[in-house]
C-alpha cells in the first residue's frame, strides 16, 4: 500500500516547493557572513562556535544563545564538507536554539548529547512535499535514539523526519509545541510517549512511521489530523482526555485492529480510520459518539461498560436560562454512569404582556410593555402599534400633529400622496396615487353658445391653480321625439328591398334640421360586413359577425363543421429503434390537419455472448456479456465471486468459537485448492433453566428459576416461579357474588410471589314466588331477587308436586331443585295453603286453555288436556318473561 499523501495537483505542488526554495534563498541573502570556501574545522555560527574533531568523528556546538538556521546551496552549515562522517554530536550547555537544516543528512551520527538550556529545535516545512521540507534532523538515517532536554519548549515542522532508525522518542513535559510532520517517515519509531506540555498530538507529526505504541500525556485534548496515518500499531487506546479526533489521524494503519474510545462525547471528523483494516473494531461506551461513529462507518462496535446502560435518564447540571447554554448529564438508570453530556440551548425570553395604553384617539397608536415570564428574569421590552384601519381610504389611523404629509397631484395631474409617522419609534409610512383635483371655477363666462351639432366655449379663473381656464361646451344634439305619433316625425321612407331599412325623417325643434333615423329590419348582401372569428374545420364549428354599413346592427352566425377528418398516409414514417419510437404520418384531406401514429421503441433484445463472457472464480467476480440481436448495443452483469467452499475434511479449527466471540479455522477450497482462513460465527447462548426449589426458604411452593447457558455458565437474572398452591400462603378474596343467572368468583392471591387465582362460584338461581296471573300460556311466577317472570305450563307444575314436600321447610332456588315453584307466597313453607293455589291456578289454566281452543275451532269444547302427571307440551309453554309489572 502506497505510504504518501499525493496533491491532486502536481503544479500546485512544484509551486509549493519553488516559493519554499525562494524564501530559503531569500534568507541566506539577507544573512551576515558567507560559507567558508576552505574546509575548517572551527568557527563561529550564528551565537555558536562549532569544532569538528576528525579523530573522534565528533562535531561540537558549544557558546550562549542560538546557532543558525541553514541552506541546502547558500548558507550552508560550516561543516557540511564533514557531514557525511560525523557520528557525534555535543551540543554543549548555553546554547538555546539549533537552526533549520543545521544536520541535514547527517546519515552516520549515531550519538547526540544535547544540553538543559536548549529550548527550539529548528525545522521548516511540511510533508505535503519532499522538497519543501529542512528538519533540523532530518534523514539522520543511523540514529537509534536521542535525549530531548527537560527545558525544550518547541520542535518545528519535520525536525526529525525520515529518522529511520530512531526507535523510540520520549517528549518531556516543558514541550509545548510541535510541528507539521516533525517525526514523518520514522519507520523504525515504535513507542511514543507525550509529556504533559501538549494539548495536541500534531498535525502528521508520525506520518508513515512505524508507531506501535503510545504513551498518551495527561493533558491531549486534540488527536489532529494525519497524527498516525499509515502507521503500524495492532491496537490503540485514546483516553479520556481526547476530546477530538481528526480528520484521518488512524488512517491507512494496515494491522490496526482495535480502537479503544474512552471519553463517550468525542468528537469524529471525517473518517479518521479511512482506509485502515476493514476489521477494526471500535471500543467504547454504549450510546457514545464513538459507537455512532462505527455504526455510520460500518465498523464493529464493542461496549466498554459492564452496564448496557439501556434505560437511562436526563438529569439537569445547569439549567439553560433566558441568555445562557444549560447542560444535562444522560445518566444509566442501573449503574448510574453518565453516558453522554448535552448541551441545553438558551430558552430566549418568554415575554409576556405587563401593560398596554392605548392613545389610538390622541396619537394613533397602542402602546405595550412586556416583560419576562421566566423565573429570575427581569428583562423587559415596549412595543408601539400605528392603530390600522378596517375601512377608510387610509391604512392607518393619522391624527393631526404626529404625521407628516405631502400631495404631488394638480388640477390636472395625478400624483403621490405620502403619510409618515413623526412618533418616535414608529416610522410608520404609507403612500398611494392621488388623483387630479380638476379645476375649481365659481363663474364660466361664455364665449361661444353650443348648438344642436358644434360645440361652444366657456372660460373662467382656477381658485385652486390660480389660472385662467377655457373649456369646451359640448354640443347640445337635435331635440326631438320619436314616440308614437310624435308630431316631429315628418315621413317615412322603405328601402328594405335596396339596404333592409325603414327611413324615419324626423324635424329636430330647435334648428329645424331633418334627421334620418334608419330601422334595421333584414339584411341584405352589399349592405353589411363579415368578420370571420373562427374558421370551420372537420371538428370545430365556424363563427362570424356581421356589422350593418347603415346602422352598425350586428349579427353572429355560426357556420357548423364538416364532420370528422378524412386521414390519408402521406408515406413519411420512421420504424421503431430499440432506442426510439416510430411513427407514420398522416394528413386530412379535408382541413389539412396532420398528425402522428406513434408505435413504442423495441428495447434491446440481448443475447448472452458465452465467449465474451467471463466466470466468477473464487475471489474475483466474473460477468455475463450480451449482445443486442437488432443494434450493436452490449452490457455486462456481474456475476458475483462464488467465494470459497471449504473441503470438511481439510478444515482445522484454530480458535473455537464461543457463545459470544467468533471462532476460527483454517481449510483448503474444493474448487481452487488454495488454503484460506474461515470464521466460525459465535455460537450464541444455549440458557437452560436451572431450577432451585425454595421449600427450605420458607417459600413451599416455589422455584429460582436462572436461566444459565450450558456452554460457558453466563446467567441471565433469576425469577421466582409458583409452582403449587399452599394453604396458609395465599389469601383469598369475594371478589363478585353470584346473581340469580350469572355466576361470582373468589380470587386467590399468593403471599409469596402475588401469583392470582380465579374461583367460580355457581349462580344461584330464581327463588319464584306465584303472581296469580294465568292465562292459557302457563301461570305467572316472579324471582322475589331479579323481578323477572315466567309462564310456567299448569302440567308441568303438578309433576313438579310430591306430597314428600307438604309442610318442608327446605326451599331452594332453582339453581339446585324447582321447591321455590311450590311455595307460592314465599313464606318459607310448603303447605296445604300452597297446593290449595297450585290447584285453583290449574283449573283457571285448564279453563283457559279450553277457551282458547273454543274461540280458535280446534276441538269440540271438551276437555283434552293431559293430566297433571304428564310432561306433553311443557316445553312449549314453559317460557321466560321481563313483564315485572304483571
Amino acid at each position: 500500500m502506497e505510504r504518501k499523501v499525493k496533491t491532486k495537483n502536481v503544479t500546485l505542488k512544484r509551486l509549493l516547493s519553488f516559493f519554499m526554495s525562494l524564501v530559503l534563498m531569500l534568507t541566506v541573502i539577507f544573512s551576515v557572513g558567507v560559507s567558508p570556501v576552505s574546509a575548517a574545522t572551527s568557527g563561529k555560527w550564528g551565537d555558536a562556535t562549532w569544532k569538528y574533531n576528525a579523530a573522534t568523528s565528533t562535531l561540537t556546538l558549544s557558546g550562549t544563545g542560538a546557532s543558525k538556521d541553514c541552506g541546502a546551496l547558500i548558507n550552508r552549515a560550516p561543516w557540511t564538507s564533514y557531514k557525511e562522517k560525523i557520528t557525534t554530536l555535543v551540543v554543549e550547555e548555553g546554547i538555546t536554539s539549533l537552526g533549520y537544516y543545521s544536520f541535514y543528512n547527517m546519515t552516520k551520527l549515531t550519538k547526540v548529547s544535547l544540553p538543559s538550556t536548549l529550548t527550539k529545535i529548528g525545522g521548516l516545512g511540511t510533508v505535503v512535499s519532499d522538497e519543501g521540507s529542512y528538519g533540523c534532523f532530518q534523514n539522520c538515517t543511523a540514529l537509534e535514539e536521542i535525549t530531548l532536554p527537560k527545558n525544550l519548549t518547541t520542535i518545528n515542522g519535520c525536525a526529525f523526519r525520515g529518522c529511520t532508525a530512531l526507535k523510540s522518542i520520549t517528549i518531556p513535559d516543558s514541550v509545548t509545541t510541535i510541528g507539521n510532520g516533525v517525526f514523518a517517515e520514522c519507520t523504525s519509531l515504535a513507542d511514543v510517549t507525550y509529556g504533559s506540555g501538549l494539548t495536541e498530538t500534531g498535525d502528521y507529526a508520525f506520518w508513515n512511521a512505524g508507531v506501535k505504541r503510545v504513551t498518551w500525556g495527561k493533558n491531549i485534548a486534540n488527536l489532529t489530523q494525519y497524527t498516525f496515518f499509515g502507521c503500524q500499531m495492532t491496537e490503540i487506546e485514546i483516553p479520556e482526555s481526547v476530546t477530538s479526533i481528526g480528520f484521518r489521524s488512524l488512517a491507512n494503519c494496515d494491522f490496526l485492529k482495535k480502537i479503544t474510545v474512552s471519553n463517550a462525547n468525542a468528537k469524529f471528523t471525517g473518517d479518521p480510520c479511512a482506509d485502515s483494516s476493514q476489521t477494526v473494531t471500535v471500543y467504547g461506551h454504549s450510546a457514545s459518539t464513538a459507537e455512532t461513529y462505527a455504526k455510520n462507518k460500518g465498523y464493529q462496535f464493542v461496549s466498554i461498560d459492564s452496564c448496557p446502560h439501556e434505560s437511562t435518564h436526563d438529569e439537569v447540571t445547569k439549567a439553560a436560562t433566558c441568555t445562557e447554554k444549560g447542560s444535562k448529564n444522560t445518566v444509566c438508570d442501573k449503574c448510574g454512569a453518565i453516558t453522554s453530556t448535552t448541551e441545553i440551548p438558551a430558552l430566549g425570553h418568554n415575554f409576556v404582556v405587563n401593560d398596554t395604553v392605548d392613545n389610538h384617539l390622541i396619537d394613533g397608536h397602542i402602546y405595550t410593555s412586556y416583560k419576562c415570564s421566566r423565573e429570575g428574569c427581569t428583562e423587559t421590552k415596549e412595543t408601539i402599534e400605528h392603530y390600522r384601519l378596517t375601512n377608510g381610504e387610509t391604512r392607518y389611523l393619522w391624527c393631526n400633529g404626529f404625521y407628516e404629509h405631502t400631495n404631488t397631484a394638480t388640477c390636472q395631474k395625478t400624483g403621490i400622496e405620502t403619510f409618515k409617522c413623526t412618533v418616535e419609534g414608529c416610522n410608520a409610512f404609507e403612500s398611494h396615487i392621488s388623483q387630479k383635483t380638476g379645476h375649481s371655477i365659481q363663474d364660466y363666462e361664455i364665449v361661444t353658445p353650443a348648438t344642436c351639432t358644434t360645440d361652444g366655449k366657456k372660460k373662467g379663473h382656477c381658485s385652486v391653480c390660480n389660472q385662467d381656464v377655457e373649456e369646451t361646451i359640448p354640443a347640445t344634439g337635435h331635440q326631438y321625439s320619436s314616440a308614437e305619433g310624435s308630431p316631429d316625425l315628418v315621413k317615412k321612407i322603405d328601402n328594405t328591398a335596396e339596404d333592409g331599412h325603414i327611413h324615419e325623417i324626423y324635424a329636430c325643434r330647435v334648428c329645424g334640421e331633418q334627421i334620418d333615423v334608419p330601422v334595421h329590419v333584414a339584411w341584405v348582401d352589399g349592405a353589411y360586413t363579415s368578420n370571420t372569428i373562427t374558421e370551420v374545420t372537420c371538428r370545430v364549428d365556424g363563427m362570424r359577425v356581421d356589422s350593418c354599413t347603415i346602422c352598425n346592427e350586428k349579427r353572429t352566425v355560426i357556420t357548423p363543421s364538416n364532420g370528422e377528418h378524412k386521414y390519408v398516409a402521406t408515406g413519411n414514417s420512421t420504424a421503431a429503434t430499440c432506442t426510439t419510437r416510430g411513427f407514420v404520418e398522416y394528413k386530412c384531406s379535408v382541413c389539412g390537419r396532420i398528425t402522428k401514429e406513434y408505435s413504442d421503441a423495441l428495447g434491446h433484445d440481448y443475447v448472452k455472448s458465452d465467449a465474451d463472457s467471463k466466470a466468477p472464480t473464487c475471489t474475483e467476480d466474473g460477468y455475463d456479456y450480451y449482445k443486442c440481436s437488432r443494434c450493436s448495443q452490449t452490457k455486462k452483469e456481474t456475476v458475483a465471486a462464488l467465494g470459497h467452499n471449504a473441503d470438511e475434511s481439510q478444515t482445522k479449527i484454530i480458535d473455537e468459537p464461543s457463545c459470544e466471540e467468533a471462532g476460527k479455522a483454517v481449510s483448503v477450497c474444493t474448487r481452487c485448492s488454495k488454503e484460506f482462513e474461515l470464521t466460525l460465527a459465535a455460537l450464541g447462548h444455549d440458557y437452560q433453566d436451572v431450577v432451585k426449589d425454595l421449600a427450605n426458604e420458607n417459600k413451599p411452593g416455589h422455584s429460582l428459576v436462572t436461566p444459565t447457558c450450558s456452554r460457558c455458565g453466563r446467567t441471565k437474572t433469576a425469577s421466582i416461579r409458583h409452582d403449587e398452591w399452599i394453604d396458609g400462603y395465599y389469601t383469598n378474596v369475594d371478589t363478585m357474588a353470584s346473581t340469580c343467572t350469572v355466576q361470582g368468583y373468589t380470587t386467590d392471591t399468593c403471599t409469596i410471589c402475588n401469583t392470582t387465582r380465579k374461583n367460580l362460584k355457581n349462580a344461584l338461581g330464581h327463588n319464584f314466588n306465584m303472581t296469580g296471573n294465568v292465562t292459557s300460556e302457563g301461570i305467572q311466577y316472579r324471582c322475589t331477587h331479579c323481578l323477572r317472570t315466567t309462564y310456567i305450563a299448569g302440567e308441568l307444575l303438578m309433576s313438579y308436586w310430591s306430597n314428600d314436600l307438604l309442610n318442608s321447610k327446605d326451599i331452594h332456588r332453582t339453581a339446585v331443585d324447582n321447591t321455590s315453584y311450590l311455595d307460592t307466597n314465599g313464606d318459607g313453607v310448603i303447605n296445604g295453603k300452597d297446593f290449595a293455589a297450585i290447584l285453583h291456578s290449574y283449573a283457571v289454566y285448564r279453563q283457559k286453555v279450553k277457551e282458547e281452543q273454543s274461540s280458535s275451532g280446534g276441538g269440540s269444547g271438551t276437555d283434552t288436556g293431559t293430566d297433571s302427571g304428564s310432561d306433553s307440551g311443557t316445553d312449549s309453554k314453559n317460557t321466560e318473561s321481563s313483564d315485572t309489572n304483571a
